[in-house]
């Protein structure tokens, strides 16, 4: 309950709004609390201190857009550090799973499918049903990636839709 407490706090202050821009598990855990009235507020106050600079191809001018710090994506994911009972080594776990994972995953096809909300409802039941446990990098990674016929598949559409967008935007 502190972690949905803390976590909806963050997404209700100014730069919760961030996560939107993340697609994928970030932004649908952004949705849940974050309001249409909040998207349209524009960029952070803060943009040039911790966005990320973008830059046109040919161009001098450039834009800036936020970006969240890996401690807000932690914090969205429900992430914590375990130390070991030796206290020698510190494993990072979640109860989601971080975009690096969520990219990999099978339902994931770079935009939010019926299958990643099917998905989405399933693991919220197992957490609040507590058959959901909390999860290293590794078991996330094993537990949502594609085979790799699906990777040629993705990456082979990435390429196509990379070319197509170079042409348009030289």
């Amino acid at each position: 309950r502190a972690y949905l407490a803390l976590r909806s706090s963050f997404f209700r202050s100014q730069r919760g709004r961030i996560a939107l821009q993340y697609g994928g598990i970030i932004d649908r855990l952004a949705r849940i609390d974050i309001s249409e009235t909040d998207v349209m507020l524009g960029i952070t106050d803060d943009v040039l201190l911790n966005g990320k600079r973008l830059s046109m191809k040919h161009s001098t001018q450039a834009y800036w857009t936020d970006q969240l710090a890996e401690s807000e994506v932690d914090l969205i994911c429900g992430g914590s550090n375990k130390v070991s009972n030796s206290a020698e080594q510190i494993s990072f776990r979640s109860w989601w799973p971080k975009p690096a994972a969520w990219a990999q995953a099978s339902v994931n096809v770079g935009w939010w499918t019926a299958q990643c909300e099917e998905w989405f409802k399933r693991w919220v039941t197992q957490i609040t049903e507590a058959n959901g446990k909390i999860l290293r990098p590794k078991e996330w990674k094993s537990l949502l990636t594609r085979d790799r016929v699906a990777n040629g598949c993705v990456a082979g559409h990435e390429k196509i839709a990379g070319s197509i967008v170079e042409s348009l935007f030289p």
